[in-house]
């Protein structure tokens, strides 16, 4: 997992360039918004984006507020609003494969998500 953050005044981008089925937890820190990400890399299978409004959430027993399917090689853009998605807990994902919903995707995916803090 190779994870850099940047923030800025207007928000905080967020990338994981080996991004997976072990949840990433909490990446603002507390409660944000998510205005829009994009995945890409090597997507060999159709792979689940699996967001969660949890500081700590188990893959396949916690239940994710949202769920994005990726078609496979087919890298995607989500903007998610004006209004964006709000994470009133914490702001943690996993992607996964669509088959089975747990499994690590088979090829390195990249992550991108663009937030706001609080």
């Amino acid at each position: 997992m190779a994870i850099t953050q940047t923030e800025t005044d207007a928000g905080v981008l967020h990338k994981d360039t080996d991004a997976g089925n072990t949840p990433v937890k909490d990446i603002a820190h507390g409660p944000c918004t998510l205005y829009h990400f994009d995945v890409g890399g090597t997507v060999n299978e159709d792979d689940l984006v699996m967001l969660y409004d949890h500081a700590n959430p188990t893959v396949g027993t916690t239940e994710p507020i949202e769920t994005w399917l990726i078609d496979a090689s087919n890298p995607v853009v989500i903007p998610l609003g004006e209004d964006g998605v709000v994470f009133d807990t914490a702001l943690s994902y996993a992607i996964v494969q669509a088959s089975d919903g747990t499994s690590d995707p088979g090829a390195t995916v990249t992550l991108a998500l663009t937030l706001v803090k609080g």
